[in-house]
């Protein structure tokens, strides 16, 4: 799980390199007359981006970060919920709508498979 959160996480700044750096790139995302207004995401995202690390590094180490995994998991549904009124109210194309929900759908379940991992050994050892 923890390597799943880890390349979710990467794939952020990865994605916002390639907007900075291919116009072709960002017209599939960002229609041109958006871009200035599209590019104060990119502080959040990066935050966002930081704290999806976060876990992975924490869960890779053996913990069971419940505060960090559900900030994780609540980043990743804001950005998808603000994904769908900027779609929606914009003319941007569907397609970061998608990206963004395979991000968010993937931290989700990586964060309950996470969590279920510490209810069964919370279990165990109650019943040991």
């Amino acid at each position: 799980m923890s390597v799943l959160l880890g390349l979710v996480a990467l794939s952020v700044p990865v994605f916002w390199a390639a907007l900075h750096r291919s116009a072709r790139f960002r017209d599939w995302f960002v229609p041109d007359m958006e871009w200035p207004a599209f590019q104060a995401l990119l502080l959040p995202d990066l935050g966002l981006a930081l704290f999806t690390a976060a876990a992975a590094v924490v869960v890779r180490v053996g913990h069971r970060p419940l505060g960090l995994l559900a900030c994780a998991a609540g980043g990743w549904g804001y950005a998808t919920l603000y994904t769908l009124s900027w779609t929606s109210r914009t003319a941007a194309p569907w397609l970061g709508l998608f990206v963004v929900s395979v991000g968010f759908v993937v931290v989700v379940v990586c964060c309950r498979a996470v969590v279920s991992m510490r209810e069964t050994s919370t279990r165990v050892r109650e019943t040991s």
